[in-house]
């Protein structure tokens, strides 16, 4: 699991060293035909695992600006990482942070009870 987060952390920092804020997507330009217009581009994390304040300060520092973080996991537990990720990435300044989950079609319990077991 610490690997992973290592892993994570460092692709997310290459990513955003290496990608500029705006991408650019050819529509054409003069001499061939084709143009290049500038697309706005923005950077977010998708999290399952446990991240600290200073991980999303650092992401946040790095250009990212919203977090997804899962919040029930597919075999019919809340992820006990959700709420303080969710925490976290407001104290580090992200103003955007959503919550996915895997729903458990199997378990005896009703979607409705799935999310609200979330408590988030």
């Amino acid at each position: 699991m610490v690997y992973f987060k290592l892993l994570l952390l460092a692709v997310c920092l290459a990513l955003s060293s290496a990608l500029p804020a705006q991408l650019f997507r050819k529509t054409g330009d003069r001499k061939n035909g084709i143009n290049s217009t500038r697309v706005s581009g923005t950077y977010g994390v998708d999290l399952s695992s446990k991240f600290s304040q200073n991980d999303f300060s650092c992401l946040k520092s790095n250009g990212f600006d919203y977090a997804i973080i899962r919040g029930y996991e597919s075999f019919g537990a809340p992820d006990p990482n959700a709420a303080v990720n969710i925490q976290n990435a407001r104290d580090a300044g992200f103003q955007y942070v959503d919550v996915y989950m895997f729903p458990c079609p199997q378990c005896s319990k009703s979607a409705t009870d799935q999310v609200k077991e979330m408590g988030i």
